[in-house]
């Protein structure tokens, strides 16, 4: 077996059996999406989106442009709150998970809805609107799922010395 050869610290399946063991593999596989899908592609994907969006769809000036695009990218320096407020308010119970339904579907909704506006200059504050939604919700996300990955690694670190790891799992997403 070829994963047999590889000395154990270069071994990236048995690294991934590992974190599987200790976190779980639907919690390995949530953030796997939500770091390499959502994070990442979706993120870059908006980020890259919104220049040919506002001025070739929209006819959007230069400077409307950059003021549009800073609006949807202050969404993140609301990320601090956002955990206050899930901490202060829990859902049915819980600090998370309802939250992060919410700011799926909220990205989800306000992305969609940027496909039905008119393609015309006067869409741009709408747009600009549904971009910091759409970001916000991310944002959302990316919070709720450090908090979640950061109480288990407090949680299984003092009895599994290798759960530091699945920080590099995270930055490798």
């Amino acid at each position: 077996k070829f994963s047999n050869r590889i000395p154990d610290k270069y071994n990236t399946l048995l690294w991934v059996q590992q974190l599987s063991k200790v976190f779980g593999g639907r919690f390995l596989g949530y953030l796997t999406i939500q770091y390499l899908f959502v994070k990442g592609l979706v993120y870059q994907a908006l980020f890259a989106v919104q220049l040919p969006y506002y001025k070739k769809a929209l006819g959007i000036s230069g400077d409307d442009y950059q003021r549009y695009f800073t609006v949807a990218f202050m969404a993140w320096s609301i990320k601090p709150l956002l955990g206050v407020l899930s901490d202060w308010m829990p859902i049915a119970g819980y600090h998370k998970r309802g939250y992060m339904l919410i700011f799926c579907i909220m990205s989800t909704g306000t992305i969609a809805a940027s496909t039905f506006l008119p393609a015309d200059p006067s869409s741009g504050q709408a747009a600009a609107s549904l971009f910091f939604f759409a970001m916000l919700g991310m944002a959302g996300m990316d919070l709720l799922s450090e908090g979640k990955y950061s109480e288990l690694l407090v949680k299984k670190g003092k009895e599994h010395p290798t759960a530091g790891s699945l920080v590099t799992w995270v930055w490798l997403h």
